[in-house]
């Protein structure tokens, strides 16, 4: 995996501050997410 590409842009400019950020909340949201499933089948 070499990351996201866009357009024609070459590879090093295919991971910014943005697209980490986007990468973080995505991550951020996946495990809550999870986290909100367990808690629903544990109850």
């Amino acid at each position: 995996m070499d990351g996201i590409r866009l357009g024609n842009m070459p590879r090093s400019f295919t991971v910014t501050p943005e697209t980490a950020a986007a990468d973080s909340v995505i991550s951020l949201v996946n495990q809550l997410t999870i986290d909100t499933l367990g808690l629903f089948y544990l109850s």
